[in-house]
Parts: C-alpha cells; structure tokens; sequence
C-alpha cells in the first residue's frame, strides 16, 4: 500500500471553512439517522444489524476495491464503522450524489472496526456535491471465527505462512485479512483472501501474496475440523 494514499475531508464549494466542516457534520448525520434503527431501539440492542457512516471525503491513491491498485484523483468515499456485535459478510449503500448514484460494497468488517470506503466506480467528487441516502443492504453472520488458536499464521513479507496446531486435520483453510490505512483505519471495503486446503495436525503450508504486508490485518478465519 503506497504512502501516497491520501483522504482528503470534502467541504462543498462556496461555503467558508468553519461552515464547511459544520455542514459536512450535518450530513454525515442524517446519513447516520438513515443507516440507523429507530435510536431508542439502537440504544437498547446490543446486537445492533446496521452500519454508522462517520465522514464523506475524497480520495487520492491507491484503487484497491478491484485490486487493480490503479493511480486515481478525487474518488469519493465513505468512513463506515460496524458499532454492532456481529460480523458484516457484507453491505451495499448507495448515494446521490448531485445528479449520479454512488454505490459502495462493504465487506469483512467486524464488529467496532471501520473503513474507508471508494466508490465501487471510481465516480470523482465535484465541488458543491452533496450526498443523499438511496438504499441499503446489510449481511452479518455470527458464527465468524475472529480469532483461533489452533491455526498460527505467520508472514515474512512475501510468503504467508500457516499452521495447524492442532491434533485433528483442518479442512478447507482459509483466511480473510484487510489492509490499514496511515490514519489506523481499513483502507477499502475489499476483503483479501487466502485458500490453504486440508492441513494436517502439526503440517505448514506457505502461500505467496500482492498485497498482505506489514499493514495487513487477518479478520476473520475458515475452516472445519476433520475427525
């Protein structure tokens, strides 16, 4: 993930700083009221199915949502945070956007984490823009392993390595990682994945990847436990 990668705060144009940023706050929410249940209803569900969007901004950097990692400039995108308690498999929110429609895909995000997300088709912000809330559609599951102690994954900036610490094979390994961006958030709604097969008890296996590295953070592990 190249440094260059920058987020840049959107403030809409004719309008003085403080006012901007005031303005911005507003809007991001209403987007909030949107995404949100009923607040009395949010504020007694532990187990709240919604996402918060927090800021909308631009973006210069890195496209990573289809992992081409092309070179863009101004690209909309979405802080979102997952306040519930269950794992987002993944969501669809769409804006207007002045007179186009922003869409947005949300992946592997758990709970209390959040993400920058870029528009799904790279649409670049225009001064004056404003977003408008379209519609939402939200996935979790909560049988998401998070965390494991029988499968030790280890990398060396290259290689991706794991482990089956276990005394019974694992089938169909996998894990699901995301990267970071400079300010601590995930960078992208995109969800990265490694396939490792069936391990057996105490056996490594070694994957090569583009893109896990020293901002790479593994969110969610897959497999079953043989017999």
């Amino acid at each position: 993930m190249a440094a260059k990668n920058r987020i840049r705060n959107y403030l809409p144009l004719g309008i003085g700083a403080v006012l901007a940023i005031a303005f911005v706050v507003l809007v991001c929410v209403l987007a909030v009221k949107h995404f949100l249940p009923n607040p009395t209803e949010g504020k007694d569900n532990p187990s709240l199915k919604e996402l918060t969007c927090l800021q909308f901004s631009s973006y210069t950097g890195e496209f990573v949502e289809d992992g081409s990692h092309d070179s863009v400039q101004d690209v909309a995108a979405i802080l979102v945070e997952n306040p519930g308690t269950e794992f987002l498999d993944r969501a669809v929110v769409t804006y207007h956007v002045g007179s186009k429609t922003a869409e947005f895909v949300i992946t592997g995000l758990p709970p209390g984490k959040r993400a920058w997300v870029l528009e799904s088709n790279r649409m670049v912000l225009e001064e004056g823009d404003t977003f408008r809330l379209a519609d939402s559609s939200t996935s979790f599951r909560s049988d998401a392993v998070l965390e494991t102690e029988g499968l030790r994954v280890t990398s060396d900036g290259i290689n991706v390595t794991v482990t089956n610490d276990t005394k019974k094979p694992m089938e169909n390994v996998c894990i699901y990682y995301k990267n970071r961006h400079s300010d601590g958030n995930y960078l992208g709604g995109i969800t990265y994945m490694l396939t490792y097969g069936t391990l057996q008890p105490g056996e490594t296996v070694s994957k090569a990847s583009a893109h896990f590295g020293a901002k790479s953070e593994i969110v969610r592990y897959g497999y079953q436990t043989g017999s």
